[in-house]
């Protein structure tokens, strides 16, 4: 059985997993210890907040970060994002993510509030970096003055940090254990907490892991996670695209039976003034017969001879006389 659950455990590198341990709101103290090691920096009182974006127009799909949290006691904001891979578009991506969050905070009021402090760290696997830790700021590259200064990139080369795991040089294990950890699967998970006897952290983080992967439902696998999300977004396309079929199609409907309308009324009024000209025609032809007629008889002929140059009956042709 032991086999069995290490073939399935999902490491903590897993963005669902990393959630799930560390914006719990009913228990901050995982997340709280997390940070203060990534910074260095012994943080007290946290605020885990909503890490979903708001959206800005009618067509935007929903955008949800890793981790935001306030330090509140020395008010800097953190958005903590765990990135599984790296693409040629991962930092576009995230500096994206910044500008709204920045937008957001950095706005108190009327004016902007120039105290807090706006930190993003990136926890990046497959970035083949040179180094470990890399920090950006927006600065001016001569004069190295500051254009934002209260804006900051840490990125962590995930890669890098676990090349101390593989090395099995325990001092540097220990150093950046609380990363290390991230990457490790149930058995190493156990060696790690054999070389940190003394880090309770560690233990906790292991004791969660293992009650998420030993859930009866369990979480999903990487293929499981990937195959989910194909079919959800091809189902969003789909119900796009039917949408977009369905509003075409009800134009091209409505298109349709204006112009039948059309058509139709136009052939009726055509038909009504080919019935009115018939009409006028004629009532012309047989006001010309009847003076025709009338002239006939006044000169004499009979009525016989008069019908038949008019076509008019004898019943006609005696209400002239």
């Amino acid at each position: 059985m032991q086999g069995l659950l290490d073939d399935i455990f999902t490491p903590g590198k897993n963005d669902r997993i990393f959630k799930a341990i560390f914006s719990d709101e009913s228990d901050t103290s995982m997340m709280r210890e997390f940070l203060s090691r990534l910074i260095n920096t012994n943080i007290k009182n946290i605020n885990i907040l909503n890490n979903e974006l708001t959206v800005q127009y009618k067509d935007e799909r929903k955008k949800i970060v890793d981790i935001l949290v306030k330090d509140v006691d020395n008010n800097i904001l953190y958005l903590i994002e765990l990135n599984g891979s790296y693409k040629d578009y991962s930092h576009t991506r995230n500096f994206a993510y910044d500008g709204r969050i920045f937008s957001t905070y950095t706005k108190s009021g009327e004016q902007y509030d120039l105290d807090l402090q706006y930190v993003h760290i990136d926890l990046t696997y497959g970035l083949k970096s040179d180094k470990e830790k890399h920090v950006y700021f927006i600065k001016d590259i001569d004069s190295d003055e500051f254009y934002i200064k209260n804006y900051k990139i840490i990125e962590y080369d995930m890669d890098k940090i676990m090349d101390r795991w593989y090395n099995k040089d325990e001092t540097k294990i220990k150093e950046k254990s609380f990363l290390i950890m991230l990457g490790l699967d149930r058995i190493d998970l156990e060696k790690l907490i054999s070389i940190c006897k003394e880090d309770k952290f560690i233990m906790k983080f292991k004791e969660k892991i293992d009650s998420l992967n030993d859930n009866e439902y369990g979480l999903m696998t990487k293929d499981e996670d990937y195959v989910l999300i194909y079919n959800t977004e091809m189902n969003l396309f789909k119900k796009k695209y039917k949408e977009e079929c369905d509003k075409e199609l009800k134009k091209q409907v409505k298109q349709q039976v204006q112009q039948q309308v059309q058509k139709q009324v136009q052939k009726q009024v055509q038909k009504q003034v080919q019935q009115q000209v018939q009409q006028q025609v004629q009532k012309q032809v047989q006001s010309s017969q009847i003076n025709i007629a009338k002239s006939m008889l006044k000169d004499g002929l009979d009525k016989k001879m008069v019908a038949k140059y008019t076509n008019l009956n004898e019943s006609q042709i005696a209400a002239l006389m």
